[in-house]
């Protein structure tokens, strides 16, 4: 018996995204499960950014300004204990990933490009869906599937890109291949719900 979880930022999305998977294939029994779907897809897509967005010395995912640690010898990173340092928000880390300054910092990296339904779906996906039930007030809510299916279905796009074209994002094989796998059940799934 384990005395310890071990996670860390990129074992924590990849958990997320394979955990919403699971969670998308047990809608067909319990429509409850699309709540579920939806809140561990946002934090899946939200790790993914902040992956991407994550420099050497633990900068840029945080709001700004930042406390840092110095090492010594110039050496300061951000202290990532410091509870008055605030991760960017989901709708922020969306903004930076499309920054060529921001995304750029390694040979080959490069920023995302969003159109229309990407920035629609970022809103409907954060705004809507995943606020309304992480916070979730006293109301009856009929929600279209169709709906959650064109707010997810642009964002699937992102985790691709930042995974497999930003050259930000540093996975073995493995790794992309599960993520890919995970995506690709995703979006088949989407796709025989779509009338």
């Amino acid at each position: 018996m384990e005395h310890y979880l071990r996670i860390d930022e990129k074992e924590n999305a990849i958990d997320s995204l394979q955990k919403a998977t699971e969670f998308l294939k047990n809608t067909k029994s319990d429509p409850l499960y699309w709540k579920w779907f939806i809140v561990a897809i946002h934090h899946a897509i939200y790790h993914f950014m902040l992956l991407a967005l994550q420099n050497t010395d633990q900068s840029g995912i945080w709001k700004e300004p930042k406390k840092l640690v110095d090492y010594g010898l110039s050496r300061k990173m951000v202290d990532t204990e410091n509870s008055k340092n605030r991760l960017v928000t989901f709708l922020e880390a969306f903004d930076r990933i499309q920054e060529k300054d921001r995304m750029g910092g390694y040979v080959n990296a490069k920023s995302f490009v969003a159109d229309t339904k990407h920035k629609e779906a970022a809103t409907y996906l954060n705004t809507i869906l995943r606020n309304n039930f992480a916070h979730f007030s006293p109301k009856g809510w009929s929600i279209e599937i169709s709906f959650i299916i064109e707010a997810v279905s642009p964002m699937l796009e992102i985790i691709e890109f930042l995974v497999l074209n930003s050259g930000r994002l540093f996975m073995d094989e493995q790794q992309r291949n599960g993520v890919q796998s995970d995506i690709a059940q995703i979006q088949l799934f989407f796709n025989g719900r779509k009338v």
